[in-house]
């Protein structure tokens, strides 16, 4: 039964002892993706992960030009990644805990 306690979303499960039920998840793997070209208008992105304790829920362009893409720009974008089943993200992600490839 999903509800919270003390802002605590009671989805993400704990057993009486306190302990994590399920499996923590301390570094992550994105593959990304994109068919941007510079002198062209628009373009997407698209992130993929191979893990199966997670998915990606939303990816998309945070800053899109308001014309064409130029050559060196690289555009930023935000991932959104959600744990799956009773699997869970650690607290604090490091640079070094977090792997990107594809597109360059």
């Amino acid at each position: 039964m999903a509800g919270s306690w003390f802002g605590v979303d009671t989805d993400t499960v704990r057993d009486l002892s306190g302990l994590w039920v399920g499996q923590q998840i301390s570094s992550v793997s994105v593959r990304i993706t994109s068919d941007i070209e510079a002198g062209r208008d628009g373009g997407k992105v698209a992130a993929a992960v191979s893990d199966s304790r997670y998915s990606v829920t939303g990816c998309h362009i945070t800053d899109p030009p308001e014309g064409r893409w130029e050559e060196g720009i690289r555009p930023r974008i935000s991932i959104t990644l959600e744990a799956e089943e009773e699997n869970y993200f650690k607290n604090h992600f490091s640079k070094s805990d977090v792997f990107l490839s594809g597109t360059e």
